[in-house]
């Protein structure tokens, strides 16, 4: 577990534990798509992320890798990568453009 999360995920013993730390996430930056691995850990492994890790894709490329987990878990670090996220989007959606 993180030191640094504002609440505690215990370890996943079924896909539905996976399911709703997802969700946890999913509240924190709406509209962003989150994805969650197999029990089997098959993306894991596509990803090379042995040991955990939390990831952020964008267009099919890697734009955030935390640190190996969970002891390496920077929940803080996460968050500002994603509320930094969350501003320019909103910015690009108030975006003006005079003529």
């Amino acid at each position: 577990m993180s030191t640094d999360a504002p609440y505690q995920i215990p370890k996943h013993r079924c896909l539905e534990d996976r399911l709703n730390a997802a969700q946890l996430m999913h509240l924190e930056v709406p509209g962003c798509l989150v994805v969650v691995d197999s029990m089997e850990n098959s993306s894991n492994a596509a990803y090379g992320a042995y040991f955990d890790r939390l990831y952020i894709l964008q267009e099919g490329k890697i734009v955030y890798q935390g640190g190996r987990g969970p002891e390496g878990y920077r929940i803080t670090e996460l968050r500002d990568w994603l509320d930094q996220y969350r501003e320019r989007r909103e910015k690009s959606n108030n975006l003006v453009i005079h003529v």
